[in-house]
């Protein structure tokens, strides 16, 4: 049958019983789903160890609170300082004190002068639980910014790196209840824990063998090397240290390098005996041998007179005090105008200039 645009169709002649439709999302509303399988409190806590000061460490194992290690599990819930409070290696602020101060002793010449300003401030955050700090980074930096002009993330993580290869900290990473790394936490070692233990005598020992006249000619010989060796250890051990402390404005006249000419040291080292300065007056002369733009055929060397006669003028003026602004730019000022003239006499030279006055 068919039927035309002017016809009037109803619900039920076009379409199935809604009464259906609306008991099945009744259903669904008031259904009832299983809820998410939680775990008791009572299963142990867990976080993953991926950094330690040790080369030899395994990203795959979990360290429980109680210091067991296992391969898998729970891990540890980030935030809580408290529950860190067993890695603490300290029972009072004096020894946590001592042992950071032993370890600096040891250590603190590997510490640039920032890197030091990162240890002190990771320290005064390992106080509440002593030894152990979970401050997120960004909070360790930004303490960092109200001492001596401040730092930059990039100077505290190398800080961490370095404590870390040198053992005076470890590193463990904690883990969101959602998923992913969260903050780190840093734990100090203890620098000053003494050796308990002792020697033990030997069950049924014997009583030693008394050393004939030819044994005992022998056995100096061999302490004797055993010594030398020991001793030229601790001497290149000292000379390392010693050019450690060493500051460069120690060195003498003596440590200049080979590329300055020595005519140019010897006019020097009467009044600046340090290589540093010396250097530091070579370079002067270098920047206003740049600056007056001399050809390739001449050198440097070939205008070392003039730049000695420049630095005898600026000390000569030095002596009368009539110097106002400083000995090194002075002379630089010195040396630019007396090698400006000298390229102007080779200019001349060259292009005979000015000889039509003399007809």
């Amino acid at each position: 049958m068919k039927s035309s645009h002017n016809d009037t169709i109803t619900i039920s002649q076009s379409f199935h019983s809604i009464q259906p439709i609306i008991k099945t999302m009744k259903l669904l509303r008031t259904q009832t789903f299983p809820k998410k399988k939680t775990y008791p409190n009572s299963e142990p806590n867990f976080t993953k160890n991926l950094h330690t000061h040790s080369p030899f460490s395994t990203p795959s194992l979990y360290i429980r609170n109680d210091g067991t290690i296992q391969r898998g599990g729970f891990k540890m819930k980030s935030g809580r300082i408290e529950q860190y409070r067993s890695y603490s290696q300290f029972s009072t602020l004096e020894e946590f004190n001592e042992s950071n101060k032993m370890a600096l002793d040891i250590h603190g010449h590997h510490l640039t002068k920032g890197e030091r300003i990162a240890f002190d401030v990771l320290t005064r955050f390992s106080v509440k639980v002593l030894g152990v700090c979970n401050a997120r980074i960004c909070k360790l930096v930004q303490a960092c910014q109200d001492i001596k002009g401040g730092i930059s993330r990039s100077t505290f993580e190398r800080m961490l790196r370095k404590a870390r290869t040198l053992g005076i900290i470890s590193i463990l990473h904690t883990v969101r209840e959602t998923g992913g790394y969260s903050h780190n936490v840093y734990i100090f070692n203890r620098f000053d824990t003494p050796n308990h233990e002792q020697l033990t005598s030997r069950k049924n020992d014997k009583k030693p063998q008394i050393p004939t006249a030819d044994e005992h000619k022998k056995e100096p010989e061999t302490h004797l090397v055993e010594t030398k060796t020991l001793k030229d250890k601790d001497l290149r051990q000292k000379q390392v240290k010693t050019i450690d402390q060493i500051n460069i404005s120690d060195l003498d006249h003596s440590f200049v390098p080979d590329h300055i000419p020595a005519p140019f040291v010897k006019a020097i080292k009467p009044f600046f005996n340090r290589a540093k300065d010396i250097c530091g007056l070579w370079d002067r002369a270098q920047i206003a041998y740049r600056s007056a733009k001399f050809p390739t055929t001449t050198s440097i060397d070939s205008m070392l007179p003039t730049i000695v006669h420049a630095f005898k003028q600026t000390v000569y003026r030095y002596k009368q005090k009539r110097i106002q602004t400083g000995f090194v730019p002075y002379f630089y000022g010195t040396v630019a105008n007396l090698l400006t003239v000298e390229k102007r006499k080779m200019i001349a030279e060259d292009t005979q200039w000015g000889l039509w006055l003399e007809g």
